[in-house]
């Protein structure tokens, strides 16, 4: 899929296009039969867009359509570090190099927008998801730790492409949770209560194991 463009976006269409993504490819990932409607997928990119000024909707276009998205915010507490809170690929474009495109194109969208490095966060159990991060240049960052909602190990990764802090030697921890993260926690919530199950951490961003096989869709 050369013709691929990603570029941010503020469009009211390109935003509900996110959440239709999200909801569709969480469903996929974990096998579930329901789909969580739009007035509960769009809370959920809409919170991250609320957060800061400085957050960020990047969407993949195919021939103008969305196939893909990323939701992106400021770390709290760290401005020069951009977090992906929600990544996803559209299922029916899986296993056709959306997502690695998406992360291809990221960093320089980021870095326009000031940010010298991105996080984010993948279950340790979708080896798949690990695999693409690590194969576009992402690092683990700390150490694994239980989701809070999930409990299953959340992996955070890290892409830095101002590697200055590091060539001084200094120390850059994970960020800490803050109250900033509260109305995607409450979102969240909602929708994983209608839902009946939980669909976790950077739910979409696990579908994008399955840019890399056209094999039928397995869970994170």
């Amino acid at each position: 899929m050369s013709d691929v463009q990603v570029r941010p976006t503020t469009r009211e269409r390109h935003i509900d296009e996110a959440a239709r993504i999200w909801a569709e490819a969480t469903a996929a990932r974990d096998g579930a039969t329901e789909v969580a409607p739009l007035r509960l997928a769009r809370p959920l990119i809409q919170a991250v867009l609320d957060g800061t000024p400085r957050s960020l909707l990047l969407v993949a276009l195919d021939a103008g359509r969305v196939v893909g998205f990323a939701a992106v915010e400021p770390v709290p507490a760290d401005g020069s570090t951009a977090e992906i809170r929600y990544l996803g690929v559209e299922p029916a474009a899986w296993g056709r190099g959306v997502g690695r495109q998406l992360l291809r194109a990221a960093p320089a969208h980021l870095a326009a927008a000031g940010f010298a490095r991105a996080e984010l966060g993948v279950y340790v159990d979708n080896p798949r998801a690990v695999s693409l991060y690590e194969a576009a240049g992402w690092l683990p960052h700390g150490e694994a730790v239980p989701h809070p909602r999930s409990g299953r190990l959340e992996q955070r990764y890290r892409l830095d492409w101002d590697d200055s802090r590091q060539d001084a030697g200094e120390a850059t921890p994970p960020p800490p949770t803050t109250d900033l993260r509260q109305s995607h926690d409450v979102a969240h919530a909602i929708a994983a209560t209608a839902l009946g199950r939980d669909p976790g951490p950077m739910t979409t961003a696990d579908s994008l194991s399955h840019t890399t096989s056209t094999s039928a869709p397995t869970s994170s």
